[in-house]
């Protein structure tokens, strides 16, 4: 099971990436900056991809707080995707809308785990942790020293 949710997660932030960087060649004519910003999400979700292909990240640890941007990029996005769909759906009934309400479910159930990943390490069956940043704690022995008198 544990290979199937990977393979899912990897088809869902590979549509987020080409989806993102689509969104930013149509907002290359009328705003630059925002068409940087979806670039810049779109390679977040690249390295995603590659994060669940082999285990190992692009980005330091101390690039999280840009990527929890680029997150809130692709959730904005998706949900953005979900309220489209849902308006347009009752005047135009076809599988475009249909699809958009579909396809932004996956897309910010991406962006919430990524961030959730960010804070809490996900447990896979394979006895891999999937976490960005591998933190190993020692652990700690406390002795109580009393004094004679």
């Amino acid at each position: 099971m544990g290979r199937v949710l990977r393979l899912l997660r990897i088809i869902v932030n590979s549509f987020t990436f080409v989806l993102l960087l689509l969104l930013s060649c149509v907002f290359w004519e009328t705003n630059a900056l925002m068409a940087f910003l979806l670039v810049l999400a779109s390679i977040d979700q690249l390295e995603d991809v590659y994060y669940y292909t082999y285990g190992k990240r692009f980005f330091p640890g101390w690039f999280m707080p840009f990527d929890l941007i680029f997150e809130l990029v692709a959730l904005g996005i998706g949900f953005c995707m979900l309220v489209f769909g849902l308006i347009y759906y009752s005047y135009f009934e076809t599988w475009l809308f249909r699809s958009m309400i579909f396809l932004s479910i996956p897309v910010m159930y991406s962006a919430i785990e990524d961030v959730v990943l960010w804070f809490k390490p996900i447990k896979t069956g394979l006895g891999v942790s999937l976490a960005p940043i591998q933190i190993h704690k020692e652990k700690e022995e406390f002795r109580i020293i009393r004094k004679k008198r």
